[in-house]
């Protein structure tokens, strides 16, 4: 009886496992709707080329606001962000983008942000997404609440790449703190480098489908600027964390 019962017990155990086995190789496998949807708006690329342009038009527009004016303010709409994403950060920034990395969208929601691209590379093929954040607390504060890290429906712990990240920042001239805000780490990056005239960031306004980015200038004392930050420091790190 003793031998029979422990039979059953080691059968039921391997189906178990099994089963979370099976949900655990299912679920790296599935694509988060938002990623879906982003993928399903792409126009007809006509569209999606001017579409492209007027990102391209906005971004040079503001960084000449951020260069000469007191007050600089602009708005970047999702569809816009996406067709360049489609259009040409591929063909004309290859080298920002790292080997195995795809298709990058962005979906732009009240108070967060969320991310997906698809990686492919020794650890993970599949799908890698985020739920972000982002304010500013004060001026030149950036702060990002990592509110997901997901490979398929997977979540991915950020421990795996918290030192790497914050490396890759201050390699680029960055201050960064982690801090926990209901059970979510939060990235703290300190803008203030103390240039002679420098940029400061004063607000970051995401409602449904767009984002907003304002600040002012301000004089100061003078520093060496910190390096650009580049989309290359962040995305090998979630990808190669993916299949871990």
């Amino acid at each position: 009886m003793l031998r029979r019962r422990l039979i059953q017990f080691a059968t039921v155990l391997l189906l178990l496992v099994g089963i979370a086995a099976g949900y655990f190789f299912w679920g790296l496998r599935q694509v988060p709707d938002f990623y879906q949807q982003a993928l399903a708006r792409q126009p007809d690329p006509i569209v999606r080329q001017e579409s492209a342009k007027r990102f391209v038009q906005r971004t040079l527009r503001l960084v000449d606001d951020i260069q000469h004016a007191s007050l600089w303010s602009e708005e970047f709409h999702q569809d816009q962000v996406n067709s360049w994403l489609a259009e040409e950060l591929h063909s004309k920034y290859p080298e920002l983008v790292p080997p195995g990395i795809a298709e990058p969208r962005v979906m732009f929601r009240e108070r967060e942000i969320r991310i997906g691209f698809r990686c492919d590379n020794e650890q993970f093929q599949g799908i890698v997404s985020l739920e972000l954040r982002p304010w500013v607390p004060e001026a030149n504060h950036l702060a990002v609440e990592v509110r997901s890290v997901r490979a398929g429906l997977i979540p991915i712990p950020l421990d795996q790449v918290v030192d790497e990240v914050t490396q890759q920042f201050e390699s680029n001239g960055w201050r960064v703190e982690w801090k926990q805000i209901d059970g979510n780490d939060v990235m703290l990056v300190h803008l203030d480098r103390g240039l002679h005239d420098q940029p400061v960031l004063e607000r970051i306004d995401l409602a449904d489908g767009s984002v907003r980015i304002s600040g002012s200038r301000r004089t100061g004392g003078s520093s060496a600027p910190p390096q650009p930050f580049r989309i290359s420091t962040i995305l090998p790190l979630l990808g190669q964390s993916g299949g871990e």
